[in-house]
């Protein structure tokens, strides 16, 4: 590995690096890549340092059988304490970093090598573009844990649904399928896959390799930079009220015995007031920050119910076990 520079962001969960060539790199050490505190804070300071002195950032995932891609042992000690404070703080955290990326005056690329699942998922949802490689795993699975994306993942998804258009202009129709990529945790097995369920957008890079997939987000981050310009702060036309029926009829239909069944019926209706914007009127203009106060909100709820603190425990059971067997 390349001697750190002291003058950018680390600590001992991530750190940035300097290659020479003007694109600065974004590298996860934590075990399995989960994304906690520590990452937020290296990828928030690098927000700053990149646009004085790179022209983008590539930020390299390539976890590996991580199912949540998240810090979910901080939010069992947070449930377990009723510090629910420390909870909102992570989930506000998240979303503020996130944000950031997106609104960055320079070109973002996550690097996809491995997999990109749930937390990091949603880190990949928020850059401008994402370079993967042709095997490359993505998915949002957080309903695994009891809880919805919380860092701008439901509410991104949401917005990719609506860009791609609907059955004359039916907004319903792809808000039901991102419903149920989020509810069944589906986790693609490729990047094709991926771009079928808008995990990967029509602007995003599939590398015929995956030791080309670094050099090729390199590549696709100066491209970029030529002419880039942050995205305008979106404000997305949701259906609330009656989208919102017609998606609970749905996770109604699918229950219990269909592909929905595993699934906790009240996150999953959690999840339908955040695709639709909740109690407003169909078509109605919602700022983006707005969505993801419901993300929030919803997540503060769901975190102090005893079936999601259950969940939670079991997976940071499953999570340890390997380790306390050997």
């Amino acid at each position: 590995m390349q001697e750190p520079d002291a003058t950018l962001p680390a600590n001992r969960a991530a750190h940035v690096q300097d290659d020479g060539d003007g694109i600065a790199i974004l590298k996860i050490h934590r075990r399995r890549q989960m994304i906690d505190a520590d990452v937020l804070d290296v990828v928030g300071q690098s927000v700053g340092l990149v646009a004085a002195r790179f022209e983008g950032l590539v930020i390299v995932l390539d976890g590996a059988e991580d199912p949540i891609g998240l810090d979910i042992a901080s939010l069992l000690l947070a449930s377990n304490l009723a510090a629910w404070w420390a909870a909102d703080s992570l989930i506000e955290t998240g979303q503020r970093t996130f944000r950031a990326l997106e609104t960055a005056p320079f070109p973002t690329v996550a690097a996809v090598l491995g997999e990109a699942v749930g937390g990091a998922c949603e880190l990949a949802l928020h850059c401008a573009a994402i370079q993967a490689a042709p095997d490359a795993k993505l998915g949002l699975s957080q309903v695994e844990a009891g809880l919805i994306p919380f860092w701008g993942g439901s509410t991104a998804l949401a917005g990719r649904a609506l860009a791609g258009g609907g059955s004359g202009g039916d907004p319903i129709p792809g808000l039901a399928d991102i419903l149920n990529t989020i509810a069944t945790a589906r986790i693609c097995q490729s990047a094709a896959e991926a771009r079928a369920l808008r995990l990967l957008g029509p602007n995003d890079g599939v590398s015929d390799h995956r030791d080309q997939v670094l050099a090729d987000a390199k590549r696709l981050a100066r491209d970029l930079a030529r002419d880039y310009a942050p995205p305008a702060d979106p404000a997305l036309a949701l259906p609330g009220e009656v989208g919102l029926s017609h998606l609970i009829e749905i996770i109604e239909e699918n229950r219990p015995d269909g592909p929905l069944a595993a699934a906790d019926p009240v996150v999953l209706t959690e999840l339908a007031v955040v695709l639709t914007g909740g109690d407003v009127t169909s078509g109605s203009l919602i700022p983006i920050d707005d969505l993801r106060r419901l993300e929030r909100g919803a997540t503060n709820f769901l975190i102090q119910r005893p079936e999601t603190q259950d969940r939670l425990a079991r997976m940071v059971a499953r999570d340890l076990a390997p380790e306390t067997e050997g």
